[in-house]
C-alpha cells in the first residue's frame, strides 16, 4: 500500500483519502505526514461505520483479504483487495457471495491489465488472431528481494499464487477465453513451470520463479496467431510482425533514477543498460520501474464508483486467478494435468 496504492491515491483528484487504519501507531503517524488524511485509527471498524467512506483499499496479508472483503462488503463499501484476491477456494466462493449480496463493487489489484504496453498488445492481438494461439509469458526474477513469508505454504501460499495469480489473470484476460486445464511442473514453494489449455484450443506456458537476476528484464510475453508475432519486452517495448510489415513501439520508465545512463537509446535496450548500470552501482530494487499500470487501475477503479459501471477487475476474476493456481498446486502434487470449468470459479 505504502509503495504504489497510497501514493497513486494521493494523486488522484478523484479520490480523497479520508481515514488510514493500521495497527502500526509510528507508521499512521508517518503516513499522516505524507498523506494528510482527516484521521487516522488503529481499529478498522472505526472505518467501516463512517459513513462519509465509499470505498476502503484492503492491504492486508493475502490470508486475511476474505475476512475483511466480507466485512468492508457488509458494510455497503467498495473494495479494493491487493492480489491474490483469497488464498482458498473456500475463500473465493464466500467472497463471490458477500459482494453479490451487497450490491458494493470489489476490484482486485491485477494491475497489468492496465499497463498501456499491454492495452496496446491485446489491441493488436485482437486484429490479428484467428482461431487459436500459442502464448509464452516468463516472469523471472532474484527471490533474494522477496518476502519470506510469501514462500511459506501455510502463510504466503506459495509464488505460484502469490506471483502467478498476476499472470494467470492476464492471459485469460488478453486471449479473453475460458481456461479448461492446467498442468504444472516444478516445486510447490516457487519456480514452476505452467502449461494452460483453453476452449478455444489456445495454449499458454508460463515460467514463474526466482533463479534468475534482478538486474535483468523480468517479464516477457510472445503471442504467435494468425501468422503473425507479438512480443512484449518488460512493458517498455512492443513489437508486432506480419508478412507485410513491423513494428516496434516504445514506452517510458514510469520511475528512472537513472535518466542519464544510456540517454541515445529507447525501450528495452534502455532498459538493459540502465538495469546494469544500477548493479554496477549497487543500487537496489526500484532504481528503474516500467508503467505495469498501476495508476491506470486505481483510476478505472473510481470511474467504475463514479459512474456506477462494472467493476474492471471483478470477484469473478479474482476468483478464476485464485482456482487457477490452487488447481496448479493440484497438478504439482499429482503429477497430472487438472480439468477447470466455470463452477470452479462460480460463474
Amino acid at each position: 500500500m505504502g509503495r504504489q496504492h497510497l501514493p497513486n491515491v494521493a494523486k488522484n483528484p478523484k479520490f480523497r483519502i479520508r481515514a488510514l487504519c493500521d495497527l502500526n501507531e509510528e507508521l499512521l503517524a508517518e503516513r499522516k505526514k505524507s498523506y494528510g488524511p482527516e484521521y487516522t485509527t488503529t481499529d478498522y471498524r472505526t472505518l467501516l461505520n463512517d459513513r462519509e467512506i465509499e470505498a476502503i483499499f484492503i492491504g492486508v496479508r493475502g490470508d486475511r483479504h476474505a475476512e475483511f472483503i466480507e466485512k468492508v462488503a457488509e458494510s455497503g463499501k467498495h473494495v479494493f483487495v491487493e492480489k491474490p484476491m483469497t488464498h482458498a477456494s473456500e475463500e473465493a466462493e464466500r467472497v463471490v457471495k458477500a459482494v453479490r449480496r451487497s450490491g458494493v463493487k470489489l476490484m482486485v489489484g491485477f494491475n497489468r491489465r492496465f499497463a498501456p504496453c499491454m492495452v496496446d498488445a491485446k489491441a493488436l492481438y485482437q486484429a490479428m488472431k484467428t482461431t487459436r494461439a500459442i502464448l509464452n509469458y516468463r516472469i523471472m526474477d532474484d527471490h533474494n528481494y522477496r518476502p519470506k513469508y510469501i514462500f511459506d505454504l501455510k502463510v504466503g501460499h506459495g509464488h505460484l499464487l502469490a506471483e502467478g495469480c498476476h499472470i494467470f489473470d492476464l492471459i485469460c484476460w488478453f486471449l479473453d477465453e475460458k481456461p479448461v486445464r492446467i498442468y504444472c511442473q516444478g516445486a510447490l514453494e516457487t519456480d514452476n513451470v505452467a502449461v494452460v489449455t483453453f476452449e478455444k484450443g489456445s495454449i499458454a506456458t508460463i515460467s514463474c520463479g526466482g533463479l534468475g537476476s534482478f538486474y535483468y528484464p523480468k517479464e516477457y510475453m510472445e503471442v504467435f496467431s494468425g501468422y503473425k508475432t507479438l512480443v512484449m519486452d518488460q512493458f517498455s517495448e512492443l513489437r508486432y510482425y506480419t508478412l507485410e510489415e513491423g513494428q516496434h513501439r516504445h514506452y517510458p520508465l514510469k520511475v528512472d533514477e537513472l535518466r542519464n545512463v544510456a540517454s541515445d537509446k529507447i525501450g528495452i535496450a534502455a532498459q538493459y543498460e540502465k538495469l546494469r548500470e544500477s548493479s554496477r552501482r549497487k543500487l537496489g530494487p526500484g532504481t528503474t520501474q516500467p508503467d505495469k499500470g498501476h495508476m491506470a487501475e486505481i483510476d478505472a477503479f473510481a470511474d467504475a464508483i463514479l459512474n456506477d459501471t462494472p467493476s474492471p477487475v471483478d470477484e469473478i476474476a479474482g476468483a478464476r486467478a485464485t482456482v487457477l493456481a490452487l488447481k496448479g498446486y493440484e497438478s504439482l502434487k499429482k503429477k497430472i494435468p487438472v480439468e477447470i470449468s466455470e463452477k470452479d470459479y462460480f460463474v
